[in-house]
């Protein structure tokens, strides 16, 4: 209720026109994840707003088009230490779900502007889940009232009974798996599935289908530019200096070897202390002057690290004067 009234107090259309002015000499990345035509979703899917509406998402690119000029990612990169006079923005999408395709692409096509778009390898190569959205599935079609788990030798019980327990449910396991071994995340979600007789499935939840390489070599040719998202998602830190660099440099090889370039990088979820001192060495290594995270704010020339550069995520439950609020730069989250 807080968030909303604010929103509509900044995020009207002349407090937006003036953060817009105000805060011109700092261009921003917005960073999306999904596109989607469905009016709803069944119990708990997508409760965190990953895929927004495909009309809110033409309007948002409609207003943004009026109030800033839409470049590149090159472009942002390549002037990161010049003077701007003028709002700068570019759209990024991470993971690289299909409905990028079905629902972001036209829209991009019709309005007439490009964006970057971060794939996960083995999600694209491979057709592997995504384990964060393995586990909401699980979460929303367990049948069980009660799930139990053992966490590091510690047994809990979730109550499963309304949607709202299945949300923290999902939100506490999540927390815990991503700080687990990829070993035994698998292990869990395995757990978790087996109990409810439970097997992932792209067709009944589309949402969660990836990008096939047809569908991104079509975007490729119309201007759509691809990037570095990681084989496998992991949060880099938590991996040896070996196992960093296999996910890096191997997604790098797959996508370069797919579409003859890759331009960009970003880092899984993206957070501080997602990486650490080995993972800047090693995008230095392998050739990469730029990379970007999640941290929600405007870019700030010549003041940036490189290796380290900010993006504002919006999500569906931004309604339309809350995005205007954040891209205005007048609030965040």
């Amino acid at each position: 209720m807080v968030k909303k009234l604010a929103g509509g107090i900044l995020g009207n259309q002349f407090m937006a026109n003036l953060g817009c002015w105000f805060n011109r000499h700092r261009p921003l990345v917005l960073l999306y994840h999904g596109v989607t035509d469905h009016k709803s979703f069944p119990g708990i899917e997508n409760y965190h707003g990953k895929h927004i509406s495909a009309t809110d998402f033409q309007r948002q690119i409609r207003w943004l088009k009026k109030h800033f000029k839409i470049v590149s990612l090159k472009e942002m990169e390549n002037n990161l230490e010049a003077a701007v006079d003028q709002p700068l923005c570019a759209l990024t999408f991470d993971d690289g779900y299909k409905n990028n395709f079905d629902q972001a692409f036209p829209i991009l096509q019709t309005e007439a502007v490009t964006a970057t778009f971060f794939l996960t390898g083995n999600f694209i190569e491979k057709r592997q889940p995504l384990w964060t959205d393995r586990l909401e599935f699980a979460i929303n079609h367990c049948e069980q009232l009660n799930l139990t788990l053992n966490f590091a030798g510690q047994q809990q019980v979730f109550s499963l009974r309304r949607p709202h327990e299945k949300i923290s449910a999902n939100i506490v396991i999540n927390r815990y798996l991503k700080h687990c071994s990829g070993k035994t995340r698998l292990f869990q979600l395995r757990e978790i599935e087996e109990k409810n007789n439970l097997v992932f499935s792209f067709e009944t939840a589309p949402n969660y289908s990836p990008l096939s390489w047809t569908e991104i070599k079509i975007m490729s040719r119309a201007g759509m530019i691809f990037g570095n998202h990681t084989l496998n998602h992991p949060i880099l830190s938590q991996l040896s200096s070996a196992e960093q660099e296999k996910e890096i440099y191997q997604s790098q090889k797959l996508i370069a070897g797919r579409l003859g370039t890759v331009s960009h990088f970003a880092y899984p979820n993206g957070q501080s202390g997602d990486w650490d001192i080995e993972t800047l060495r090693i995008l230095r290594s392998l050739g990469w002057r730029y990379a970007w995270t999640t941290n929600p704010r405007r870019i700030r020339p010549a003041k940036e690290i490189p290796l380290l550069l900010p993006r504002l995520t919006i999500q569906a439950h931004h309604d339309f004067n809350i995005f205007r609020a954040l891209v205005s730069s007048l609030v965040l989250r």
